[in-house]
């Protein structure tokens, strides 16, 4: 199953349900998805560490050219837009390129300035328009996922989830499941997944890139709801291997190898405690008294949502009669009458 078979087949993800617990409305009002620069990386690192160099080099190709920034990013995107539209055939380049600036956000009183820059950049937009279909890396970044790459494959800890070391253990890349939890099918897409036969031990690890220090993956556990990710992608193997648990095999505790996409691009890898992995199945409460839902809790609201075909506000808000309690001291006040 291709990476994009697994996005397209039906199924409940982890980043389906983060969506769901920012808004309701996002289930039946879907956002558009607007790739970022971090996600436009880690996904060819993933691609980089987990497909071969065949399959990676007919997803991505390394430009000669560094790309413009700001509008005149926007200026050239858009007029690598119009090159490549069928339908624009019949238009002149010098219409192209106007189509172009009118898109890009400049003002018409920089019109003059900004004809004149595109030109510096008229090798890139070719470049592009001859690799249609491919994304893009700059020859800087190139290096960085090649740098990347290097460490992850030579680091003490994060290495043997990447080489194996023994005949006794399977690695298993990029492995889709699905599965059934509360009568919806879930499905997670698992980085890598170690097999230790000899230990009988069942490893489930995720890849994560930040621009970042390695050392604060902790708020980026919380903001990026990682805790989900963890304790679902765990369900999800405990589902598939049930074969190998029932032989005495144990599923270890989630792993996470972070890669820093600044810097010396260090790595550094880390272990979901059992408090974390509990906080992402059931939901815990913040220090402001809000409580955050766990994969299976959101899963109930979301069968909720769906059976009460509610989506405006978030289940909690209807059981309040549309108006909630405010109790955000709470927990201060208990740390202060403990002391």
């Amino acid at each position: 199953m291709t990476e994009q078979d697994y996005r397209d087949a039906p199924g409940v993800s982890r980043s389906f349900l983060s969506e769901f617990d920012d808004n309701p409305r996002n289930v039946i009002e879907p956002r558009e998805r607007v790739e970022s620069d971090a996600f436009r990386i880690g996904s060819a690192f993933d691609a980089m560490m987990f497909q071969t160099p065949e399959e990676w080099n007919n997803r991505y190709f390394v430009s000669e050219h560094e790309p413009p920034t700001g509008m005149m990013g926007n200026m050239v995107k858009a007029y690598i837009k119009e090159v490549s539209t069928d339908i624009l055939e019949n238009f002149t380049d010098e219409q192209k390129i106007e189509r172009a600036f009118a898109e890009s956000g400049y003002k018409d009183s920089y019109k003059k300035t900004a004809l004149k820059q595109f030109e510096a950049f008229r090798d890139y937009a070719a470049e592009q328009v001859t690799h249609e279909g491919k994304d893009s890396l700059s020859l800087s970044e190139y290096d960085m996922l090649v740098r990347m790459q290097y460490n992850c494959l030579n680091n003490e800890v994060a290495s043997k989830f990447f080489k194996s070391k023994s005949d006794k253990q399977d690695l298993l890349f990029q492995l889709p499941v699905f599965w059934e939890q509360s009568g919806t099918v879930c499905k997670a897409l698992l980085d890598v997944v170690m097999i230790d036969h000899e230990a009988k031990k069942i490893y489930p690890v995720d890849l994560k890139t930040t621009s970042s220090s390695i050392y604060y993956f902790s708020a980026s556990f919380i903001k990026y709801k990682y805790y989900l990710q963890s304790s679902m992608y765990s369900a999800a193997i405990e589902d598939m291997f049930l074969n190998l648990t029932s032989e005495g095999y144990t599923i270890e505790n989630f792993k996470f190898i972070v890669v820093s996409t600044t810097g010396r691009n260090d790595v550094l890898t880390y272990t979901v405690s059992d408090a974390d992995m509990n906080a992402g199945h059931y939901g815990y409460t913040d220090i402001y008294g809000n409580y955050k839902r766990g994969w299976i809790t959101l899963l109930e609201d979301l069968n909720w949502h769906y059976e009460s075909d509610l989506w405006h506000y978030h289940r909690e808000v209807y059981s309040n009669n549309m108006d909630m309690p405010l109790n955000c001291t709470s927990s201060w006040k208990q740390q202060l009458q403990l002391q």
